[in-house]
Formats: structure tokens, sequence, C-alpha cells
């Protein structure tokens, strides 16, 4: 995706257009990969949030990326030097971490040769796979991961949105008023959210960034559930019970290894949930 292309329609108050085309960008079929281990109480929330036909919005907190939310780089001597306060741009990049929920989704099909994401985040194939179909209601809250070699320079993007702000709240005027360059601005410091370092790029994240006002769970249904080579007969049971429940919209599949073969992929054996 072209993001500069998204901020220049959003500049140019063409908000319509620049929907359109980042949703264009968004796959209509998108996976996520779920841990499961010895704790049981953990993965019963995970598996009832599934059976719901939801996706839980995590906090950036509990991300396995030390950079995660901290996209932008502040000179806090310029800061001071132009009489800026750095607190209020910490304070700020807080405030756009805090009030989003964030779901993170494999752009990729390669379940067969994906042995990264299953051994990141399905613990080793302990875990589960679910495949989802991404209607137009889900892809306005998707975006497109950048992986860039650098952090950003945050001294004039945040100053301009504080500057701005201000001018706007002495006007009387409100968030429902912004419109042009400030509203670019904030869809910049938003897509923050969607910024990781290169060394990322395998994964190929689709984000679901979720104002936490909207609640902590996207309604997702399951179309396929893929259960790793390595889950638990007792969890395999459970994903077969919840495959059900989504009948006749969603299959299961057992990953296997493949014996004999020059490549290293999985297959994937279909279960017959008739029986």
């Amino acid at each position: 995706m072209d993001y500069d292309f998204y901020i220049d329609l959003i500049a140019a108050d063409k908000l319509k257009e620049a929907t359109e085309y980042k949703n264009s960008c968004i796959p209509d079929v998108l996976y996520k990969y779920y841990w499961l281990d010895d704790n049981e109480e953990k993965n019963e929330r995970r598996l009832s949030t599934l059976a719901e036909g939801k996706v839980y919005m995590s906090s950036l907190g509990g991300f396995n990326d030390p950079f995660e939310g901290q996209a932008f780089v502040f000179d806090e001597k310029e800061l001071k030097n132009k009489g800026w306060d750095p607190k209020w741009f910490k304070d700020f990049v807080e405030q756009i971490n805090s009030n989003a929920g964030v779901g993170c989704f494999c752009n990729s099909d390669e379940k067969e040769q994906n042995m990264p994401m299953w051994a990141y985040y399905a613990n080793n194939h302990s875990g589960f796979c679910v495949e989802y179909m991404i209607d137009r209601k889900v892809k306005k809250f998707m975006y497109p991961v950048s992986y860039d070699d650098t952090r950003a320079p945050g001294n004039s993007i945040i100053g301009n949105i504080i500057d701005q702000t201000f001018d706007l709240i002495k006007e009387g005027k409100g968030e429902d008023d912004m419109f042009g360059e400030l509203n670019a601005l904030n869809h910049m410091a938003y897509l923050s959210l969607t910024s990781k370092h290169k060394s990322w790029k395998h994964e190929k994240e689709i984000r679901a960034l979720v104002p936490r006002f909207y609640g902590d769970y996207l309604d997702i249904l399951p179309k396929k559930i893929f259960i790793g080579i390595n889950c638990k007969e007792v969890h395999k049971a459970r994903l077969i019970e919840i495959a059900k429940k989504f009948q006749p919209y969603c299959e299961v599949f057992q990953m296997k290894n493949v014996a004999n073969s020059l490549n290293h992929w999985l297959v994937e054996e279909k279960i017959n949930l008739d029986n």
C-alpha cells in the first residue's frame, strides 16, 4: 500500500476515496495464529472467543516487539528551545497507543510453509491457525503494516497537530471540524501503530486498529481452522466442536508432517465433521 498516496487523499479531503483505496489493499482472506499451552484458563478464553465469532483486540504492551508504539523519535532539546514541553509529545503518543485495540493478522496463505508463524504465535505447532473472510465492515479497521528502516522524527508532525488543535480550541471548534492538513497529520500519527522495522517483513502483517469505544472485540467468523501438529487431543476436540458450531460455513484441518519429501512443507488433512 502507498501510504503517501493515502495521506495525500486525506489532506485533499477526499476521505471516501482514501477509504476505498485503503480497503482495496486489504485481502478478502486473512490468517491469525493462536497460542495454546498448559495454562488452561488462558486457553479457554481464546477458545471461547473463537466460539463466539470474535477476535480479541490486544494492547501494545503485551507484544513481542519492544518498539511497538514507539515509531516517533523526539529531539527534546529542540522542543525545549522552541518553548515546547516534551511531556506533551510523549503524552500525545501514549494517548494514541492506549486508545486503540490491535489485532494482528497474516496476509499469507502459506500455512504449509510458514514455520516461523507456527513457532512464534502457535507455540511450536501446539496451537492453531484460523482463516477469516474479511468483509467491508471489517476492512474499515484494517491497515497493512509498513516495514521501515528507521523510526520517524516526531517533532514536526506532532508539533503541528498540537499547534493546529490549539487553534481549533481557541475558535471554539472540536474534532468534527478537523479537515485538510490537520486531518492528514492525525492519520499519520494514528498510522504509527502500523509501523515496524523491516526485520519483521516476513510476517506479512495486516493490523486491525479498533478504537476502544467499539469495545475489546471485533466480530469475525472463522472460515477454516487449522490444528497444529503438536496440538493436544483435548484442544483438538474443542476446536472440532467449535467448527461444528459454524457449519456449514467452517471447515477444520489437521496439520501433519510431510514424510519422504524434499519440500519443507506440511500437509493439511481435512477432518470430516459429520462423524
